[in-house]
């Protein structure tokens, strides 16, 4: 985002306490001066949450009427989007950054773009932004990956405890981390999504994912695993496991 100059930091690097209310916080990130390239200050380029402007020409381009991406708009620069979208940003500009609060096949932003186009959420509280974050992976990238950053480990665990994500990462770059460049994750470019994801893995995808092998098994004759005194001492819980079934169907609908 190009920040006001004058501010010197943006919303994620604030202390709770200091963040400013959403509505100055657009306020000033619309009336940001563009910042020389290389100065080290800011990098991209706000878009204004104006019906019918930069916003609103930004999205229809990045999905065709259908609801599917557009093709073009893949691995595309910056400058190139808002060329192709009607409108232009100063040079050097890396990333497009709209405002968004919503997330659905209705809101371009909160889907997967494969371009240098972010939406830029901001919630009143820690229960909002965990609300938010689920909501947004509900609708499309259950399974995949999120990135935190933050320096309270309360609130990495709580998270962690409930985003539905098979990679969770802490304070690293998303696109890096998830790969394992930068984490201690099995380094792939394909990544499981777990059964909440529709996929049969939660693993970054290595050889040892796509071998076949073939296991000679023995008979071990009297088992530990078969349990003795007849068939009332392995008796099942019916009730038992129809709750737990109920339980796994209402989280795989969610």
């Amino acid at each position: 985002m190009l920040w006001p100059v004058s501010q010197g930091q943006s919303p994620l690097t604030m202390a709770p306490s200091a963040l400013p209310s959403r509505a100055s916080l657009w306020r000033r990130a619309w009336k940001a001066p563009c910042v020389r390239r290389g100065s080290g200050r800011a990098f991209s380029l706000w878009i204004p949450p104006r019906r019918g402007g930069p916003a609103a020409a930004l999205a229809k381009l990045l999905f065709r009427p259908n609801g599917t991406l557009n093709p073009d708009i893949v691995g595309k620069p910056a400058a190139k989007l808002a060329e192709a979208a009607g409108f232009s940003v100063p040079s050097g500009t890396k990333v497009l950054v709209a405002r968004e609060q919503e997330a659905g096949p209705t809101r371009p932003y909160s889907m997967e773009k494969l371009c240098p186009v972010l939406a830029f959420f901001v919630m009143d509280s820690e229960d909002a932004v965990l609300s938010k974050c689920m909501e947004v992976l509900r609708h499309e990238g259950s399974g995949h990956t999120f990135a935190i950053h933050a320096t309270d480990e309360t609130v990495i665990r709580r998270f962690a405890s409930q985003i539905p994500v098979s990679r969770f990462l802490v304070n690293t770059p998303a696109a890096l981390g998830g790969i394992g460049a930068t984490t201690g994750l099995f380094p792939a470019l394909t990544l499981g999504c777990g059964a909440v994801g529709g996929s049969s893995s939660s693993n970054n995808i290595s050889p040892l994912d796509l071998i076949n092998i073939r296991r000679v098994a023995w008979d071990l004759g009297e088992s530990p695993m078969v349990p003795q005194g007849g068939a009332a001492a392995g008796a099942v819980n019916a009730e038992l496991v129809e709750l737990l079934t109920e339980k796994i169907l209402q989280r795989l609908g969610e």
